[in-house]
Parts: C-alpha cells; structure tokens; sequence
C-alpha cells in the first residue's frame, strides 16, 4: 500500500524549507510514498523541478497578504478530492492555513515541520 501525503508549503521559492521539501519528495520511494506538493502562492521556483520528477504540484495562488486567512476552503476541497492519508507543513503561513482547514470536520494527521524557534 502506497501512503499519499500533501506536502502543503508556503511558497515554491528559492528557500532552505523550500530546498528541503524538494529533497526529501525527491528521495522518497515512490512505491512506499506518492507526494502531492501544494503551495499557497508563487513564486514557484521548484515546481518545474518537481513535475517533471512526476510529482502532482498544485499552486492555490492566494494573495500575497495573509494567504493562512484565505487558505482554509481551497485545502479543505484539496484535502476531500486528494484524500491524502497524511498532510505535512512547511513554514508558518502553510501551518497555520492547514490547521484552520481541519477545523470543519476533516479528520487528517498534520505534521508540522518547524525551521525557526520565533514561531
């Protein structure tokens, strides 16, 4: 059995978050782990990189200005048509987005991954 996670990030920028979302979908077993990469607005640096490595990447292009307020009911359809099994984020925004999302009835793990001790 495959596990499907939705990698949920703020941007797809030239980053050290960004950087390490793109390694480790890049080095996971695909016959383990199949990713789905959604980032909330561009810029999308690294999104060529990964479709053309056969990952399904999804840009909800929220505004530039607080895209946690608005993200909720665009990953609540993308979590309900993906059913991914596991959702991690990356990076406060994204966190914050993915969590509200869970607030209206979705039953799905979140790992949180922290890169900075302000948040």
């Amino acid at each position: 059995m495959t596990i499907h996670v939705l990698q949920i990030i703020t941007t797809l920028c030239r980053g050290g978050a960004e950087r390490q979302l793109v390694n480790l979908v890049s080095n996971t077993n695909p016959q383990v782990v199949r990713h789905t990469v959604c980032y909330l607005r561009p810029p999308d640096d690294f999104a060529t990189e990964l479709e053309a490595a056969g990952h399904d990447v999804v840009c909800l292009n929220l505004p530039l200005k607080w895209p946690w307020l608005f993200a909720p009911p665009k990953l609540r359809s993308l979590i309900r048509s993906r059913r991914p099994d596991l959702v991690q984020t990356w990076l406060f925004e994204a966190d914050i987005g993915a969590r509200l999302s869970m607030l209206f009835g979705l039953r799905v793990p979140i790992i949180n991954t922290l890169h900075s001790t302000n948040y």
